[in-house]
């Protein structure tokens, strides 16, 4: 089998297109392991959350969640719902928990390794074949295939890898085990399967093979950020053309860029999508699009009791939708006054600051300006092609942004700073085009990273018709306020149709 399929979350919707045709839901989340792997905070959650919009669709579901989410439950499950198929049916089957990486037995994977997701009672020693190997998976596709039938299978797991810009600081769990050694590999499934070709299936990674993935903070609940952007997507939101259906291309676009938002660029879906023009589903975009608001979003701080902390947490408790909390897990933005850092969600340093008690509060207000930049972006987001990686880059390094399937052509790009800082970069001048023509012309630009160094995040925004008024907060010689920002980008928003683009970056000195 693929290993693209094997690794990833597999995205199969065509049953909600023939009104005779029926989805069956199988959704496996699974935070107390009762062996050795540790426990996850936010695999409940994530099931859920796509159980309710699955249910909006009108979608039956069942769900093994926790201890009952054994090998035996599992497949068995599955092979109900597949006996309660018909040919043309579709198996929705959603996993969020820990995976592993285990060595191949048949020679079939490039890279040496089979990838396996952990069912709850797994253990090294125990229970080690409490688990459900890639070749395993590959059986129970095969045997859907055999009689028709199309299979969802969201994988948000991973197996390999590490964090490449994590510095600490009691972040969520991530969703991987390392085992200490090569757990037994479990009897293959009895079930009859003859079938090879994979063309009923897209597929989804939860990230590239050699990262891991972070359970983050969203809505104030720890989740995984593919799983919630699925929910998102067939709640209506990656209907980009507001035509009430979602096609492969558009959940693509979609699901990728808000899991990269959502994770500051530290988790990329991998996708395989055999036919782009397949529709997903149906679905009511327009309730989406309505609902804005111009106050900055609520932000949960930690500010760690070390230096000047108390001075700090009673300042920064007077800002409108800043909520301290005293648990590092729980917050988005975390405050060192010690060495005057902030950190993010996924951990990252995102701003250093000389004065903590006088510059903090600028800090936190920008990561609530991000917040609601994000926040657009999931309404109708653009893809950002970014190169050459999402490392730490250092000084002098080329960098290229590159954007397309924009709907319009004025184009509005600008850079955000850990610390607040906003700088204009399109347009410039009337040598800057506008309209942008997309049309086999993708908007590109290109920088080299220089002083000063950390965290930014490039934002582009693509609107019908010149948006005056944000155009000229940008151009003011002093750099916007993250309120007054925010309220122009809303503004923008509620008088036009606009597409927001965001890409986190970090860099260096040499």
């Amino acid at each position: 089998m693929r290993s693209t399929v094997l690794l990833s979350a597999l995205l199969s919707c065509a049953s909600l297109m023939p009104a005779q045709a029926t989805t069956r839901a199988l959704l496996v989340g699974i935070n107390d392991y009762s062996g050795t792997p540790p426990k996850l905070e936010g695999a409940i959650n994530d099931v859920e959350d796509v159980d309710k919009s699955l249910h909006h669709l009108g979608i039956a579901t069942t769900k093994l969640e926790n201890g009952t989410a054994t090998r035996q439950a599992v497949v068995a499950a599955y092979e109900q719902l597949l006996n309660e198929s018909q040919k043309g049916d579709s198996i929705y089957f959603h996993f969020s928990g820990h995976g592993i990486s285990i060595p191949d037995d048949n020679g079939d994977e490039a890279d040496g390794q089979d990838e396996s997701y952990l069912l709850a009672p797994f253990d090294e020693t125990r229970h080690p074949d409490e688990q459900l190997v890639d070749d395993d998976l590959d059986r129970l596709f095969a045997a859907a295939e055999d009689k028709g039938v199309d299979v969802v299978f969201v994988a948000d797991a991973c197996h390999s890898g590490s964090p490449a810009r994590a510095v600490g600081a009691d972040p969520l769990p991530t969703r991987m085990y390392r085992p200490k050694t090569d757990p037994t590999r479990p009897a293959p499934i009895d079930i009859a399967a003859r079938a090879t070709d994979r063309s009923n299936v897209i597929a989804v990674g939860a990230t590239l093979d050699d990262r891991t993935i972070p359970e983050l903070m969203i809505d104030d609940q720890p989740r995984g950020a593919l799983s919630y952007a699925v929910a998102r997507a067939f709640d209506g939101a990656a209907d980009l053309d507001g035509d009430g259906k979602i096609t492969a291309a558009e959940f693509e676009i979609y699901t990728r860029q808000v899991v990269r938002n959502l994770a500051a660029s530290k988790q990329t879906p991998q996708f395989d999508v055999p036919d782009a023009t397949r529709l997903i589903a149906v679905a009511d975009s327009g309730e989406r699009r309505t609902r804005y608001s111009s106050d900055l979003p609520a932000l949960p701080v930690e500010v760690r009791k070390t230096g000047p902390w108390q001075a700090i947490a009673e300042t920064l408790a007077g800002l409108q939708g800043v909520k301290l909390v005293d648990d590092s897990q729980a917050a988005a933005l975390i405050l060192d006054p010690d060495d005057g850092t902030a950190l993010n969600e996924v951990r990252d340093t995102v701003a250093s600051v000389k004065d903590p008690t006088k510059d903090f509060q600028r800090v936190v207000k920008n990561g609530q300006l991000m917040q609601g930049i994000n926040k657009l972006a999931m309404r109708n987001p653009l893809s950002i092609a970014f190169a050459p990686s999402d490392d730490v880059l250092p000084q002098g390094t080329q960098m290229s942004f590159k954007v397309e399937g924009m709907d319009d052509g004025y184009i509005t790009v600008f850079d955000v700073t850990g610390s607040g800082q906003v700088q204009t970069l399109w347009p410039l001048g009337p040598s800057d085009a506008d309209p942008w023509e997309d049309e086999g012309h993708p908007f590109l630009l290109s920088a080299t990273v220089s002083p000063p160094y950390g965290a930014d995040n490039f934002v582009v925004v693509a609107t019908p018709d010149e948006p005056t008024a944000l155009r000229a907060l940008l151009a003011q010689p002093d750099s916007p306020s993250p309120e007054a920002l925010y309220g122009a980008l809303v503004k923008t928003a509620k008088e036009m149709h606009v597409q927001v683009g965001v890409q986190a970056f970090f860099t260096k000195g040499s």
